[in-house]
């Protein structure tokens, strides 16, 4: 007698949480609980399907599979869209592939759909450029609330200073962008340098600073910055060295805007401890990176 397998097809609803990591992810359906890998959004919740089967041979189960379907709002998937093709990029800028890199690199960096990309950015240039933006704006957060409430103008610069070294450090990634960034990011009139500019302004006006031009100063700062962040790099594994090297990079800032000898060595020893003399700083130097998109 020839025995017909028998097929069982059923759907379990659920609700899917992510977390902000690639671990596999539970999903809890109305029946058993099951297992995928999912990428969605920090801390998100969406709704899923499953379409399950399972082939039965004379009782016992032979084969069983699913098939899933998630109902991710729209609204939510551009979001993830462009923060896969940022995120792309910012890798791509970073080990020096973006120049070269057509659009079917990019979104298969990005791991989506080629239409998707024009949705959100015209061009690769475009998106280099936000991404240059996104990467510099992080920086300029985190310096906003180390040197926050800061009215001192020399104080104010040296914690911007070692705020980036430290950032670079503990974002290889990032760092490498850091130091690919456009030429204009010393032009005076780009609104994100307005603070730096005002503190400029301040520290000429109480006699702090002695520079002839503003653009002078945006170049001092910034080239100190880019160089010391790259030689940064270098030593970044010898603890005391690299101690040093910011301490010397922040005293050339200083003393190259005007600042007494004496005054600047109370100034950056001050910073040091507030940004650099961590165990935070100390882990990451020990090989700790964190690589940030």
């Amino acid at each position: 007698m020839r025995i017909t397998p028998s097929i069982q097809l059923w759907r379990e609803s659920g609700i899917l949480s992510t977390s902000d990591n690639d671990a596999p992810k539970s999903i809890s359906g109305d029946g058993e609980i099951m297992r995928c890998n999912a990428s969605a959004a920090k801390s998100a919740t969406t709704r899923i399907d499953f379409f399950c089967y399972q082939v039965t041979y004379e009782s016992h189960p032979v084969m069983t599979s699913s098939c899933l379907t998630l109902s991710i709002p729209m609204k939510m998937r551009k979001s993830l869209t462009r923060k896969a093709l940022v995120g792309a990029a910012i890798r791509m800028i970073s080990d020096g592939r973006m120049d070269s890199a057509t659009i079917d690199d990019i979104v298969g960096e990005a791991d989506v759909a080629k239409g998707s990309f024009y949705k959100h950015f015209p061009n690769r240039d475009a998106l280099k450029a936000h991404a240059h933006e996104a990467v510099r704006a992080e920086l300029f957060a985190i310096i906003s609330a180390i040197s926050a409430e800061v009215e001192d103008p020399a104080t104010y610069l040296t914690l911007g200073l070692l705020a980036a070294f430290r950032f670079g450090l503990e974002n290889k990634i990032t760092a490498r962008v850091l130091l690919h960034m456009p030429a204009d990011v010393v032009n005076p009139a780009r609104a994100d340098n307005a603070p730096i500019l005002a503190m400029f302004h301040r520290g000429i006006q109480q006699g702090i600073f002695k520079l002839s031009n503003l653009d002078a100063g945006l170049v001092l700062l910034m080239g100190l910055t880019d160089l010391g962040l790259a030689r940064l790099l270098e030593v970044q594994n010898e603890y005391l060295q690299l101690r040093e090297v910011m301490q010397g990079i922040c005293m050339a800032l200083l003393r190259g805007l005007g600042v007494n000898n004496r005054r600047a060595e109370r100034i950056v020893k001050d910073a040091m401890k507030k940004v650099i003399d961590s165990q935070a700083i100390v882990a990451t130097i020990q090989n700790q990176h964190r690589n940030a998109l």
